[in-house]
């Protein structure tokens, strides 16, 4: 894998976050007037999560509003909103199946 050294120097823009989702709301993913004006909270949180799980181990120089940081974050998410939302269309295909 190639090194991506300037994710570890660029700084991570939040100021078009907003933008971008309601630019993919247009495009029909289901983003909540909430999820959008919460964005820049939520990138926040995660990155402070991401910069602690670091310090766990040994990482303790991570600043976090670096794009690695929003890479880590980004990774470690991938697949668990599926697995919500499965979860929940398979409660709802169970509870039709009773019902009926």
């Amino acid at each position: 894998m190639p090194n991506y050294t300037w994710l570890l120097s660029q700084k991570l823009d939040t100021t078009v976050v907003g933008d971008r989702l309601r630019a993919l709301r247009k495009v029909g993913v289901p983003y909540t007037d909430e999820q959008i004006h919460n964005a820049p909270k939520s990138i926040a949180s995660q990155s402070k999560t991401v910069v602690a799980n670091l310090a766990v181990g040994s990482i303790t120089n991570a600043p976090p509003d670096r794009e690695i940081i929003a890479v880590i974050a980004y990774l470690q998410r991938l697949g668990t909103d599926i697995k919500g939302a499965a979860s929940t269309t398979t409660n709802a295909v169970a509870t039709a199946q009773v019902n009926h």
